[in-house]
């Protein structure tokens, strides 16, 4: 199956991130425009997105929001961030992992995950909206917070794409990991 331009959409957040879109729900993000875009291929030939969102104007976004908005924006989930599922809590997600001088991006992605024991500290999550979370209030939360003046409070947000089988391969990652606890 080709999946083109046909990806599941994230919003992505220093502390959190949204998804939207699974593969009956996949969004057609040739359209989607913003302030700044990159662009990454997975493995698989996919082309993947990730977006700056255009700043509503009354909104006050810091010098320090526009860097981490640039810094999620930088985040190669095949070369310079780990990727785990996220095994807590009821809302289901996809963690972003710094890699260290112990464990690569690639030994994180490998790994079973165990972030605890390997002493690890997540950079983003993503959270998927077809769930608990919906894509368009996360960056809603974010832009409405800068214009009541809560910089800080609400985490950066932008809109960033992974190849389906990639997000499917963390979810059976998951479920595998899962089936083993008591």
């Amino acid at each position: 199956m080709k999946f083109s331009n046909k990806v599941p959409v994230f919003l992505m957040g220093t502390l959190f991130m949204g998804v939207f879109g699974s593969q009956a729900l996949a969004l057609n993000v040739g359209s989607l425009a913003g302030e700044k875009l990159a662009t990454f291929r997975s493995p698989r030939g996919v082309e993947e997105k990730c977006i700056i969102p255009q700043k509503w104007n009354a909104g006050v976004f810091t010098a320090d929001d526009l860097k981490k908005e640039s810094k999620l924006c930088q985040m190669d989930f095949y070369s310079n961030i780990g990727i785990c599922p996220k095994f807590n809590s009821t809302n289901p997600g996809v963690l972003l992992v710094a890699p260290t001088e112990k464990y690569s991006a690639s030994a994180i992605t490998k790994s079973r995950c165990d972030l605890d024991d390997m002493d690890l500290k997540t950079a983003a999550k993503f959270k998927q909206s077809i769930s608990c979370s919906y894509t368009p209030s996360i960056l809603a939360y974010y832009q409405i917070s800068r214009l009541l003046g809560g910089a800080g409070r609400v985490p950066v947000a932008v809109i960033r794409t992974m190849d389906m089988r990639t997000h499917q391969d963390m979810l059976e990652k998951a479920s595998n990991n899962l089936r083993g606890s008591k």
